[in-house]
């Protein structure tokens, strides 16, 4: 900007922060907010490299320069790992009480996943139909089409947990209420813990379950937060269908982690849903392309609950897995 000509190789970064921002490239954010990774990538080698450029008039010099930029402000060089760790997402040190689940965390991020690639197979999955003949119930997940684009379900893993006729609004008593699909995207996370989200409430602030990080649900729900677990023994949970998971009994929840025995990793929290009518569900699963369409499938309670899963990992083990199984 203090620069009286015209500077390519700001015009690149930007360009390249838009590409990045707007989620054409492949790369994942380390904090969990594509804008203050594209900026601070755009801050490291394109800064340098302008530097050398104010310094050299040597065309092939001007040349690499450019396309150095070029490659690391379009995502292709990268400086973080793909998947990081919760406490890196917030920029703060890890807490030595749970090392272990980082350091559990950090070994799995040097796993490549990739839907091209191989990755672990999600054990126990049973197939429930794809596009128009996929079979939807309480308990099921639904993996997206590699040609989903649309900003929450692309590339995602939606674990459908409520199924049923709306609440009548009070206003309008004399509307018919329509049947409503509710489902909450299990690897979607956010940088917020529930701590933080309730700063308001003692209780949850002092409590173990209140460190456990927030997940995006969808974009739906006027912020409520949900809760899922696999305890049986909490009071005030429901099952949903056969999965093994509950969801629901918060104070349970919190009764029985606050004695810090009970492994809060068996809670999980999304703030937001995901919704649809019977049409709009219908119209999803009719979308399909080159023979790839959604596709409901069922699996454990664990991976519904995995507290370390980054954005898309559940849809690529579900991708491949699915593959592996030829269906």
């Amino acid at each position: 900007q203090s620069a009286s000509f015209f500077n390519p190789l700001a015009v690149v970064s930007l360009i390249g922060t838009v590409i990045y921002s707007s989620g054409l490239s492949k790369q994942r954010s380390c904090a969990g907010h594509p804008y203050y990774t594209a900026f601070a990538v755009n801050c490291s080698l394109t800064t340098v490299a302008h530097t050398i450029f104010q310094m050299t008039y040597f065309p092939p010099i001007r040349c690499i320069l450019l396309l150095v930029a070029t490659l690391e402000a379009s995502g292709f060089v990268r400086h973080c790992s793909p998947r990081s760790s919760n406490a890196r997402r917030l920029g703060v040190s890890v807490d030595l009480t749970c090392s272990s689940r980082k350091l559990t965390k950090l070994r799995r991020s040097k796993r490549a996943f990739d839907e091209e690639g191989e990755d672990e197979l999600v054990p126990s999955v049973r197939f429930l139909g794809r596009g128009p003949k996929a079979i939807v119930r309480p308990g099921c997940v639904l993996v997206a089409p590699s040609n989903e684009f649309h900003h929450f379900y692309r590339q995602s893993a939606i674990f459908i947990h409520a199924m049923g006729e709306e609440e009548t609004d009070v206003d309008t008593p004399t509307q018919a209420p329509q049947y409503i699909i509710r489902g909450l995207i299990v690897d979607h996370p956010t940088p917020f813990t529930l701590a933080e989200m309730m700063e308001d409430n003692p209780t949850v602030i002092n409590n173990p379950l209140g460190k456990s990080f927030l997940f995006r649900g969808g974009d739906k729900g006027k912020d409520g937060v949900i809760l899922l677990h696999n305890n049986n023994a909490v009071q005030g949970g429901r099952a949903v269908g056969d999965s093994g998971v509950f969801q629901g009994g918060w104070k349970g929840a919190l009764e029985q982690c606050a004695d810090g025995v009970t492994n809060v990793d068996g809670f999980k929290a999304f703030f937001n849903y995901c919704e649809f009518t019977e049409q709009e569900l219908e119209d999803l699963l009719d979308s399909e392309e080159d023979g790839d369409a959604w596709t409901s499938v069922e699996v454990g309670a664990e991976f519904i609950l995995d507290p370390d899963w980054d954005r898309g990992d559940a849809w690529r083990r579900l991708r491949n897995t699915l593959k592996q199984m030829n269906v």
